[in-house]
């Protein structure tokens, strides 16, 4: 009970975030930069950081998009999904953070700031719970792209999570005149961040779709199918959780078997728009949360991000 207790104040501090007219910029954190050559090859032995990954999953270097690179001491978890949108050139994103989360958080919000997404609701960085959770949605006001940034660090039970979520909508996407003000930075001062441990546990085979969210959806992992790395937050919104699978199997079958799993007997698959084949089931609300599966294949093979909102 303590911990759902937790879990809903937590929540309930991050939703407020989005409202909230301070921005996370302060004077001790750091700012970054980063090359924009795309890696030749993702990285991945194991481990990033602290944190268990699948090898080959991992990639550290190169761009999102154009002009938004990968920030230093984020690492990217599979491949970029295509969004579902009627509008080519969205896309969600999940990134475990094993460096600075204040100066990742920073980092997306500069580029994007770059790019002219510079209006929008505030957002900023909330401590305490032992936790940094960071949030944002800019808004380009002149084409009407957005970007929606998420990042979380904070212990779990039997360990720690820290990610960051990204969801970005193409110019066409939000209309001008609802982008609101453009927000400006309020300098705030920065704690001391959550300090990640040596070592972080991998997270348990028959236990990892609870691990940020104990009241489930319980999955257990499909035939064919390798957690990539640990699960984290949402690029749907701060409140969800997902994941992202390596496939090795029909991406149809694994879509289906995990609908299946969820009490979804005749899942909708649609394709999704971008490179990679993407193709989206919309499972709507199942018991831990309103469920989409979404699959893209790459260079490295196919990859499911599972994305649980409201759980």
């Amino acid at each position: 009970m303590a911990e759902m207790t937790a879990r809903r104040v937590l929540a309930l501090l991050v939703a407020g975030l989005l409202l909230a007219a301070c921005s996370g910029d302060g004077p001790e954190a750091e700012r970054t930069t980063t090359t924009r050559a795309v890696a030749e090859a993702p990285s991945g032995r194991g481990r990033v950081g602290p944190f268990t990954v699948l090898d080959g999953a991992a990639t550290e270097r190169g761009d999102l998009m154009t002009g938004i690179p990968i920030a230093p001491g984020s690492v990217l978890i599979g491949p970029t999904f295509p969004d579902v949108g009627d509008l080519r050139g969205g896309f969600e994103a999940l990134l475990l953070v094993v460096g600075n989360p204040v100066a990742v958080y920073n980092h997306y919000l500069d580029y994007a700031a770059g790019l002219g997404m510079r209006a929008g609701s505030g957002g900023g960085c909330l401590y305490g719970f032992g936790s940094t959770t960071c949030a944002r949605r800019v808004i380009d006001p002149a084409d009407g792209e957005a970007l929606s940034v998420y990042v979380q660090r904070r212990p779990v039970d039997g360990g720690y999570v820290s990610h960051a979520a990204l969801h970005y909508e193409p110019p066409g996407t939000v209309d001008p005149h609802d982008a609101g003000p453009i927000a400006t930075p309020t300098p705030t001062s920065v704690p001391p961040v959550v300090k990640l441990p040596a070592q972080v546990p991998a997270p348990s085979a028959d236990r990892w779709s609870t691990l940020l969210a104990p009241n489930g959806p319980e999955l257990a992992t499909v035939e064919g199918t390798q957690l990539a790395g640990p699960p984290g937050l949402c690029p749907c919104g701060p409140t969800g959780w997902s994941a992202v699978l390596r496939v090795d199997r029909p991406v149809d079958a694994v879509i289906a078997a995990y609908a299946r799993e969820l009490g979804v007997t005749q899942p909708s698959i649609r394709p999704g728009r971008g490179a990679g084949g993407a193709r989206v089931a919309d499972l709507g609300l199942v018991p831990g949360g309103i469920v989409q599966l979404r699959t893209v294949t790459d260079r490295r093979g196919s990859w499911l991000l599972v994305a649980v909102s409201g759980g």
